[in-house]
């Protein structure tokens, strides 16, 4: 009778054990999904933070106390044991690890939102910051109305531009970025293209230039003429016109500022090729000339690039839709 009893108990404290176990090991995994939930509920803290560069207007936004935003940076950077935020009384900057994180960090959040949408079968309101690269030819009154437009649109959309002097059919790292508006006629095959227009650049200079020089009537006579060249444009100086003419310059001035380049042009120093969106009220109004009336360069697709990601964040999208309305 001892022995039976005996081997009940062993029985009992064998499934006790195994009892204990299965508590102790669903116990960390929850602690381990709590962990990573708090992590993640960190990250859209710090995330928030970076973008609008205050604790104090992280936490109103988020409705929570300006001691739990302090709280989860530094859990954040503690977890990661790197600094990611240099804070002053008056001042709130990324440090160099934190803009790399920055990225990461959003894209991670953005594409766990738009996965949870897609399950939920519910809209995801386009919020947060939309780094967005732009050359500096783009730069200007009717690129600033459209930004203006779009936040009216988006107010919880904070953007970013970055002004990016890429050469015509160079290659780029966008890892940094969302959104990247450029010129070229081969669109790069790790990004996914949308194509927003198609683009013409025209020789023009003023009628006091041309009074002096010359008007030519052929892409032949403009072969070797001094130029003022946009390098972003076309590296060498060369252009192929629309008619299929190969023709050379000589650049007396080179500069990626198509603002530099046009006030230079403007106060007679010598033709250039420019957007025609940005010459034409300068042409209609007597300021500028065509050197070429019926000739343009060959023409060139604006794109807006961005990074091939499993879900395309709600900012992204709402983005590309506007823009690409805009110049539709």
């Amino acid at each position: 009778m001892f022995l039976a009893d005996e081997t009940v108990l062993v029985r009992c404290s064998i499934n006790l054990t195994a009892a204990d176990h299965g508590v102790s090991r669903a116990y960390n995994i929850l602690n381990s999904r709590q962990n990573a939930m708090n992590l993640l509920q960190s990250m859209r803290v710090f995330c928030t933070v970076a973008e609008l560069r205050s604790f104090t207007g992280a936490a109103d936004r988020l409705n929570i106390a300006h001691s739990a935003v302090s709280k989860h940076v530094a859990v954040l950077e503690r977890h990661l044991s790197a600094r990611l935020l240099d804070r002053t009384s008056r001042r709130v900057n990324l440090t160099e690890v934190g803009e790399t994180y920055l990225a990461e960090a959003q894209r991670i959040l953005d594409s766990l939102d738009e996965m949870e949408a897609g399950v939920r079968k519910t809209a995801v309101r386009p919020s947060g910051l939309l780094r967005i690269s732009v050359p500096p030819w783009l730069v200007n009154a009717d690129m600033a109305r459209l930004m203006a437009d779009y936040r009216r649109a988006f107010p919880e959309v904070t953007l970013d531009l970055v002004l990016d002097r890429v050469e015509l059919g160079a290659t780029h790292d966008y890892r940094d970025l969302d959104i990247a508006l450029r010129v070229t006629n081969f669109p790069e095959e790790n990004m996914i293209a949308h194509h927003l227009a198609t683009l013409t650049f025209r020789l023009v200079a003023t009628p006091a230039y041309l009074d002096l020089h010359g008007r030519p009537a052929t892409p032949d006579e403009v072969n070797g003429w001094p130029l003022l060249h946009y390098s972003a444009y076309s590296p060498d100086a060369s252009v192929v016109f629309r008619s299929g003419h190969h023709v050379g310059f000589r650049p007396i001035m080179r500069s990626a500022s198509t603002e530099m380049i046009y006030h230079a042009m403007c106060a007679g120093m010598g033709p250039a090729f420019m957007p025609s969106s940005l010459i034409e009220r300068d042409v209609a109004e007597g300021r500028l000339e065509y050197v070429l009336p019926v000739e343009t360069a060959s023409p060139i697709k604006l794109y807006a690039f961005h990074p091939r990601r499993p879900y395309a964040s709600a900012k992204i999208a709402s983005f590309l839709g506007f823009i690409e309305a805009a110049f539709g």
